[in-house]
């Protein structure tokens, strides 16, 4: 492996993984996201089937789908919710997804007296189509290879708030398609939360932003076309390292 390709899905990544024998290339190839518009099977839900989940048409939702484990911080994003609804008490958490954590989350939930206001369903095989039910999508993850969900919600044009941690920061940018909040830390998350609560302006600008920046860097397209560089860059040098040996 020290003279192959190798090819990382983001610079955290790379960064993480490549190593100081490596002589051979180094790219990053982002992956490829399918568009959510116009496909029956991701196409999101409308408002109105938030009554199928008990949720309030009118509410202010904050959304995440993760697996309940450590690292992605469901606890930090429990207790900026908390925070937020102080002054948003119309608010609710929609929280998707399974793991060794979700029981203890929606405890801590109870204990902040936020429990009848999270809404925690379990995996679900239409997560993405239930992105249309959100207002803001928070992912407080600490340390992201890509971040699929939250490219995702981006595509959904859901404005984002994410951890500047991991492979995070190369989806969103600060005050451009999304924001940026220190890694587990629950008060700057709950004032980003409530920046974007308190101006649906901001969140429709951030929102388009972040659908136009996905749409132009994450396509399948996009994904296609920069693997296939680097195969056939990688084809190329093969056959001049075998035609280099082979001659007289």
């Amino acid at each position: 492996a020290r003279n192959d390709a190798l090819v990382f899905v983001s610079e955290a990544v790379r960064k993480e993984h490549d190593f100081e024998a490596h002589a051979g290339e180094s790219r990053v190839v982002y992956n490829g996201v399918e568009d959510p518009r116009g496909v029956e099977a991701l196409e999101p839900y409308s408002r109105e089937y938030r009554s199928e989940l008990g949720i309030p048409r009118d509410a202010l939702v904050i959304g995440c789908i993760a697996e309940f484990v450590g690292w992605k911080n469901h606890a930090v994003l429990v207790r900026a919710f908390a925070k937020l609804v102080q002054t948003h008490p119309e608010a609710r958490l929609l929280l998707i997804g399974d793991g060794e954590l979700r029981e203890a989350t929606v405890a801590l939930a109870g204990e902040l007296g936020v429990g009848d206001k999270v809404v925690a369903t379990g995996r679900r095989v239409d997560a993405r189509k239930l992105l249309g039910l959100m207002d803001i999508y928070a992912h407080p993850a600490n340390g992201e290879g890509f971040g699929l969900a939250v490219a995702e919600a981006m595509l959904c044009g859901r404005p984002a708030v994410v951890a500047r941690a991991g492979a995070l920061p190369e989806l969103t940018r600060h005050m451009e398609n999304g924001l940026l909040v220190e890694p587990d830390d629950a008060d700057a998350l709950a004032a980003a939360l409530v920046r974007l609560a308190d101006s649906p302006a901001l969140r429709a600008e951030l929102g388009a932003e972040a659908r136009a920046a996905c749409l132009e860097r994450f396509s399948p397209s996009s994904y296609a076309m920069r693997l296939t560089e680097v195969l056939l860059a990688e084809h190329d040098r093969v056959e001049c390292a075998e035609a280099a040996v082979a001659a007289p």
